[in-house]
């Protein structure tokens, strides 16, 4: 269980090391990091012909995978 929240936790810390430098560069209001990067994230899609749904999919496929391998349940 121990090793388990680690690796979450240390995932979470990744994105919030993500957010940080987001914030820097951006000057968005904290509490609206997430959805501006997001929002960001799909106007990159669009430059560069990257299909957003597709790849929130994917990614949406690999973390229910890592939960399941973890022993987590899908949130």
């Amino acid at each position: 269980f121990i090793h388990r929240f680690y690796i979450e936790l240390q995932r979470a810390d990744q994105v919030d090391d993500v957010l940080i430098a987001y914030e820097h560069l951006s000057g968005n209001d904290p509490n609206d990091q997430v959805a501006d990067l997001l929002a960001d994230v799909l106007h990159w899609c669009n430059v560069r012909n990257v299909c957003f749904t597709s790849t929130l999919e994917t990614a949406f496929m690999h973390y229910s995978a890592e939960l399941i391998e973890e022993g987590h349940a899908i949130h």
